[in-house]
């Protein structure tokens, strides 16, 4: 069999792909094995409990802090750097937050406790590709890690890899 419709381009990306798969660390994973980006996204807990805490001003997400005293007070630090001087009754107000009180009506101020737990997002190939991903897209994500992947009961994954590592590419 042959296959006429690659170019040359696309018979050097094959080998170079295939080059990857067979020596990149398996990471005692089996195959189908795919990496993807493991990231810390915010949760807001229903109960009321939770490590941090998500403050939101005028409904717009302010940041994550700590909930304890040091990270109110990492709050009130960057509240009051978003405020002059001469607001003195929004700095009054800043310096009256505590971890028992966080919400205040005067500053428009919410905040909602809660915890990180791990997304896994994306696909790919080689842990190259997820790590040029990651260094390209660090901005998207928060605590960015690459991720080995099972790919479990996915016999077209499966296929598609085993094809990639045994395929044999004559030039011309």
């Amino acid at each position: 069999m042959k296959i006429n419709n690659l170019t040359a381009e696309d018979v050097k990306f094959l080998k170079e792909l295939k080059h990857e798969l067979n020596t990149q660390d398996n990471r005692i994973t089996a195959n189908p094995r795919f990496y993807q980006i493991q990231h810390d996204r915010f949760v807001a807990s229903c109960d009321g409990y939770g490590n941090y805490f998500v403050a939101v001003i005028d409904g717009e997400d302010f940041g994550v802090y700590t909930n304890d005293q040091e990270g109110v007070e990492e709050l009130k630090n960057d509240l009051i750097f978003n405020y002059d001087e001469e607001s003195s009754k929004e700095i009054e107000e800043i310096t009256s937050l505590t971890v028992e009180n966080l919400n205040n009506e005067t500053l428009d101020l919410k905040c909602f406790p809660g915890d990180y737990e791990h997304v896994y997002l994306n696909a790919f190939l080689t842990e190259r590709a997820c790590k040029e991903h990651i260094e390209a897209n660090r901005h998207h994500y928060q605590n960015p890690v690459d991720y080995l992947s099972y790919g479990f009961r996915n016999p077209e994954l499966e296929k598609v890899l085993e094809i990639l590592s045994k395929i044999e590419i004559m030039e011309d």
